[in-house]
């Protein structure tokens, strides 16, 4: 799978191989056969101006997914985008007394899932119980 990491923000460092290697895992874990994803690390005012243009909601969130699908020209699968906010990671991370290491990898988890169809609503509980079962699956620190 391609994965494309592309970084908008200053304020936190990224490894981005890390990234890579993370999504891989949750591809692989999740039995996930697309040929591209991407994750898109942002500052807090270009997430609310995604938050607003995308979902009508004012302020920043900590992440925002969108699904792609398969190109019918290409026979390509894109599973989408991941856009991840640092500063709503850092600060949500220091909430939870946590590392932002962590609460971006919580967050990395969620994204990818919202790819995969899970949502907010009725299937929260299972999508909540996933996501803590492929986090402590993984032991790949970002």
């Amino acid at each position: 799978m391609d994965i494309v990491v592309k970084n908008y923000q200053r304020r936190y460092r990224l490894n981005k191989n890390k990234v890579r290697r993370f999504i891989n895992v949750l591809a692989e874990r999740c039995r996930v056969d697309a040929d591209e994803v991407s994750v898109v690390f942002v500052n807090d005012r270009r997430m609310a101006i995604l938050n607003r243009q995308f979902t009508g909601r004012q302020g920043s969130t900590d992440v925002l997914s969108f699904q792609g699908e398969k190109d019918p020209c290409e026979k390509k699968t894109y599973l989408g985008d991941i856009v991840i906010s640092t500063e709503r990671a850092e600060a949500q991370a220091r909430d939870r007394e946590t590392d932002t290491a962590q609460e971006l990898k919580l967050l990395l988890i969620h994204g990818f899932l919202h790819l995969l169809g899970y949502d907010h609503g009725p299937g929260q509980r299972q999508m909540r119980r996933l996501e803590q079962a492929i986090f402590s699956e993984t032991d790949i620190d970002l």
